[in-house]
C-alpha cells in the first residue's frame, strides 16, 4: 500500500519543536533530516515499524542510537504522526501520552 499523505497531530508537532529547541543546532537539524527521511520511507513501506503494545499504533526508532520514537497510525492511504519522543523515560507516562493521542 502506497501512502498518499502524512499528517501530524498538534501534539506531535509540539513534540518535535520541543526536541528541536533542547538540542544543539547541528543535532536538531540532524534529527529533523532523519524524521523527514523516515517518513519518506514509510510512504512506501508504512508497515515497516513494529506495533506498539500490540495496538494499531506503530513505533519507528529514529536517531543515531535509536533514541527517539516516532509513533504513528495508518488509516486508508494516510499516516498520522501521533508523537515523537525521546525514549528511555517512564514507560507509563509514554503509554498515557500515546493513549491520549490515539485512543488505544
Amino acid at each position: 500500500m502506497k501512502i498518499e499523505e502524512v499528517t501530524w497531530t498538534l501534539g506531535a508537532t509540539c513534540d518535535l519543536q520541543e526536541l528541536y529547541s533542547r538540542l544543539e543546532e547541528e543535532k536538531a537539524d540532524d534529527l529533523v533530516r532523519r524524521v523527514e527521511a523516515s517518513l519518506e520511507l514509510l510512504k512506501t513501506f508504512p508497515e515497516r515499524a513494529k506495533r506498539y503494545k500490540e495496538s494499531k499504533v506503530r513505533r519507528l526508532l529514529i536517531g543515531r542510537n535509536n533514541q527517539y520514537g516516532l509513533f504513528y497510525t495508518i488509516t486508508n492511504r494516510r499516516i498520522m504522526v501521533a508523537a515523537i519522543v525521546q525514549l528511555g523515560g517512564d514507560p507509563k507516562v509514554l503509554e498515557r501520552l500515546i493513549r491520549s493521542r490515539t485512543g488505544i
